[in-house]
């Protein structure tokens, strides 16, 4: 008899945590931000995109939250630097991105921030390739950037023209 109530109440809670989940994990609202050479990233809604500097051989931008805050610098050109110095604990990974063969170098810092760099290599001639660099961000901030770096794809709009 014990046993049927134990699994009654299990399944009433097992319900329950199925009917909240759904109101938990609401989407984040997102929109697309338009790169040089037709490429793109999606972004939350409270975050802006502003082209920082154009130069014959590469563009900057940079990704900032609504108190101007930046959260990440894109750089696309032919000629990446790395700008990081990156501790002897840092991790490296290599995936796609959009695509494209992508490296990235991650760590943590003192404390509980956290920089890194993904450098991504793209399959034309300018931009041949596509970094984004973060400094120094809380988790919530990193994980949002994380997000923005992994959506990096050629913009579908230039391509069905």
């Amino acid at each position: 008899m014990n046993k049927f109530i134990h699994l009654g109440l299990l399944a009433i809670v097992v319900l329950f945590g199925q009917l909240r989940a759904p109101l938990a994990a609401q989407p984040e609202q997102t929109k697309v931000a338009h790169l040089e050479g037709g490429y793109s990233i999606e972004i939350p809604m409270t975050l802006k995109v502003v082209q920082d500097r154009g130069m014959p051989d590469f563009v900057l931008y940079r990704v900032a939250d609504r108190a101007g805050k930046q959260l990440l610098l894109i750089y696309l050109g032919n000629f990446p630097k790395n700008q990081l110095e990156s501790p002897h604990n840092a991790i490296s990974s290599s995936t796609l991105i959009g695509g494209y063969a992508a490296t990235s170098i991650k760590w943590l810092n003192r404390g509980t921030t956290s920089s890194g760099s993904t450098l991504i290599h793209l399959k034309g001639s300018y931009p041949a390739f596509a970094q984004m660099i973060f400094q120094a961000l809380s988790k919530g901030d990193s994980e949002i950037v994380e997000r923005v770096v992994r959506s990096f794809r050629k913009d579908q709009t230039v391509e069905s023209k």
